[in-house]
């Protein structure tokens, strides 16, 4: 489905978005190297830790898997720092709420969507519910995002990003263990189900938050840079986790035993621990450079 509209919208652009070519600079290249060794390197990672419950973790096949996505990725770091034109222009890492926010997203995303995946596993194959009641279970939490979402604005302005992120990492890792401690055959929605899934929509608030963080402070010409670089982070953060928890739920007896779908939510939650301390290393004193200006100003300026 979304083919067709990524299609219209290729389409649209290319007769709608005006073609400037900055004064005085020359044409930029293309890092393809650059662009090839880390797409290389996240597809090997990928299938290195899917495959391996099947093959086997010391297997040959597993470990040139994972030492090939090694090297690649080294090799993409030396050549961002020597080419002219690079890919991504490390540096812009150097902002540590920057690289908080980066990792903060890669985390949010990846943990709930391996939860979201292990839990429609459990939903739909152990408790025999149909594609759309178990849609209806996750529906509070979309819902607590719709409502709120849009008053997050003010809540920026006043108690600044760091903040709400730390709330927000605190709301997903409350959330998967409240639903780890009452999984079993029959799942109670009062007290399991529905406030689990609340504390997650709760936890979706800090997006805004992150999205502002990652951008703030950065240049004119490097907010398209900062702002891909988000998104990178969502998108890796998705494959990446979701390769570890798919891995973990296999070796455990998958998603038709409860010990596999109880692993498979642990480890989520486990990755919810790693991002909660790092939103609360934006806390300390030094730590946090938070951005400037109002959140209004911040999406202006992006």
């Amino acid at each position: 489905m979304p083919v067709p509209v990524a299609f219209a919208v290729l389409i649209a652009a290319s007769r709608l978005i005006p073609r400037v070519q900055p004064g005085g600079r020359p044409k930029a290249g293309y890092d393809l190297v650059g662009a090839v060794t880390i797409t290389a390197s996240m597809l090997l990672l990928v299938f290195g830790v899917v495959e391996a419950p099947e093959v086997g973790w010391s297997s040959a096949r597993t470990i040139a898997s994972l030492a090939g996505a090694a090297v690649l990725l080294t090799t993409f770091i030396v050549t961002e720092l020597r080419v002219r034109t690079p890919l991504i222009r490390l540096g812009i890492l150097k902002s540590a709420p920057r690289a908080r926010a980066n990792i903060g997203l890669l985390i949010l995303f990846g943990s709930y969507l391996s939860f979201q995946f292990v839990v429609t596993q459990y939903y739909q194959s152990m408790l025999g519910w149909s594609a759309l009641t178990t849609a209806i279970a996750f529906l509070p939490a979309g819902l607590f995002v719709a409502i709120f979402a849009t008053r997050i604005g003010p809540l920026v302005d006043r108690f600044g990003t760091a903040k709400l992120i730390a709330l927000g990492s605190t709301a997903l890792l409350a959330g998967y263990l409240v639903f780890l401690r009452g999984i079993d055959a029959d799942p109670n929605i009062g007290s399991v189900v529905l406030p689990a899934m609340l504390l997650l929509g709760m936890a979706w608030l800090a997006f805004p938050a992150l999205n502002i963080q990652a951008v703030a402070g950065v240049k004119d010409e490097e907010q398209g840079l900062a702002s891909g670089l988000l998104n990178t982070s969502f998108q890796v953060g998705g494959a990446v986790v979701l390769a570890i928890v798919t891995a973990a739920l296999t070796s455990n007896g998958g998603a038709t035993s409860l010990d596999g779908v109880r692993t498979g939510i642990a480890v989520s939650a486990l990755f919810a621990v790693a991002g909660l301390i790092v939103s609360l290393s934006g806390l300390w004193p030094r730590a946090a450079e938070e951005p400037t200006g109002t959140q209004t100003e911040v999406l202006e300026r992006v």
